[in-house]
């Protein structure tokens, strides 16, 4: 897969950062689904 700055919408989580639903932006696979280990790097985006 291709890796790089995108934004990504949470659909599962073990994080307490991070809930179902959250928009995030970072480094991130570049596919459908990602599986992201370590959520460092990682930036919730705030509804505004």
């Amino acid at each position: 897969p291709l890796f790089g700055y995108g934004v990504s919408k949470v659909v599962d989580s073990g994080s307490p950062d991070f809930k179902i639903g959250d928009l995030v932006w970072g480094i991130t696979g570049w596919e459908e689904y990602t599986l992201i280990s370590s959520t460092d790097g990682l930036t919730k985006i705030e509804d505004t």
